[in-house]
């Protein structure tokens, strides 16, 4: 009988603080694996090489993400404006993306315009801010209408149209070629904390 588990290099996750937010995420060609809290962690299954991705002392991680292809991880720590891209081709040095306002979520797109991989952070001022890969801001989709501290932001399937919730209830809807992002018709009322499309709409 096959045995099909993977054994996964001891990581030194520091789980002791139990109430802070950690991520387990692997790369869509399933070759790398991030973990982490207070110190994010890469492992290379095809070297069995682990490499420490240090954060921002005294803050703990708030979400790491790949990009479609795995060539490339975004991630932030809680409550900073700092911004890392990494590049599987030169870790651990990352390219830091100075925000404005506090990271809340982030995440990779296409733009079909170009067909040209750009980086999507969401603020804690609502706004969220296209960026390129080297780190040149690109736009800030704005809805003025929509206030709150954000939650975090979903792409539906298809990746061209995204999503942006904040824990005021409200949202955004934005698609690639608007000029502007539209504010909900609908108000929750209470926080949104999760959000998810149902395909491509």
């Amino acid at each position: 009988e096959d045995d099909r588990r993977l054994i996964v290099p001891d990581l030194d996750l520091q789980t002791a603080v139990f109430d802070q937010r950690h991520v387990l995420r692997w790369s869509s060609d399933g070759r790398y694996l991030v973990a982490g809290g207070d110190t994010l962690f890469l492992w290379d299954s095809a070297t069995d090489k682990v490499v420490p991705l240090p954060g921002i002392q005294g803050s703990h991680i708030q979400f790491a993400e790949w990009s479609p292809g795995g060539d490339y991880l975004i991630g932030a720590w809680a409550s900073t404006e700092t911004v890392f891209i990494w590049s599987t081709m030169s870790m651990p040095n990352p390219v830091e993306l100075d925000l404005g306002a506090n990271a809340e979520g982030g995440r990779f797109w296409t733009n079909r315009l170009d067909d040209r991989l750009e980086a999507l952070v969401l603020g804690s001022d609502g706004i969220t801010r296209r960026f390129t890969l080297t780190g040149q801001l690109i736009e800030a989709i704005i809805a003025p209408t929509v206030r709150g501290v954000s939650a975090g932001l979903t792409m539906n399937e298809t990746e061209d149209r995204l999503l942006a919730y904040l824990d005021s209830g409200e949202g955004y809807l934005w698609s690639q070629g608007d000029a502007q992002a539209a504010p909900l018709s609908w108000r929750h009322v209470g926080a949104i904390t999760q959000a998810a499309w149902n395909g491509p709409y």
